[in-house]
């Protein structure tokens, strides 16, 4: 895995071992850092981005090299975060980072709320939604907040208990990128 833009663009990563964790590819990255540099209401340079089910980190750590000013980063699997770790300290970045070893469906209270999420929860568990509700509550968002959330493309997405819209849906193979935004009270 390679880190595609910015301050460490060509830069690569690692990704864990074993099949705990499924790696966004470096296509699918690239897509998405694309879209969102074309998306009139993102803005990389300067943004506090979390990146939680981070499995590599290659997310949050693009997102670096893109200008973000700081990530919170949250894994459980033990070799996922040595891995997570190391890509860090890799790049250089402790700094401006923050890793949660923990459930992402139960992080503390935000020390400061997110304007990019990027969403990796394993497929069909219904980890995302489950993780927004709590977000959400636990001050994780904001109302210009954006969410990309990555999920199989036969999976229904709906976020029925959850004040947030889907936004724009991207296909990729078997994978699907949506777009969301919560809808917080003013």
């Amino acid at each position: 895995m390679r880190i595609i833009a910015g301050e460490f663009k060509g830069r690569t990563i690692d990704a864990p071992k074993g099949r705990n964790t499924r790696p966004t590819t470096d296509r699918i990255r690239e897509s998405l850092f694309n879209w969102l540099h074309h998306h009139d209401d993102i803005y990389l340079q300067g943004a506090v981005v979390g990146d939680f089910f981070a499995g590599s980190g290659a997310l949050g750590l693009e997102a670096l090299s893109r200008g973000a000013e700081f990530a919170f980063f949250c894994e459980t699997d033990r070799s996922a975060l040595q891995c997570l770790k190391s890509n860090i300290e890799k790049l250089g970045v402790t700094r401006r980072v923050k890793i949660f070893s923990c459930d992402a469906t139960r992080l503390p209270k935000a020390q400061k709320p997110c304007d990019l999420l990027f969403l990796d929860p394993p497929y069909g568990q219904g980890l995302g939604e489950k993780f927004l509700r709590h977000a959400m509550a636990q001050g994780w968002l904001h109302k210009q907040s954006k969410v990309i959330l990555e999920a199989s493309s036969n999976e229904i997405t709906e976020f029925k208990e959850t004040t947030i819209e889907n936004v724009e849906t991207r296909q990729y193979g078997s994978s699907a990128l949506h777009l969301l935004q919560p809808i917080l009270e003013k």
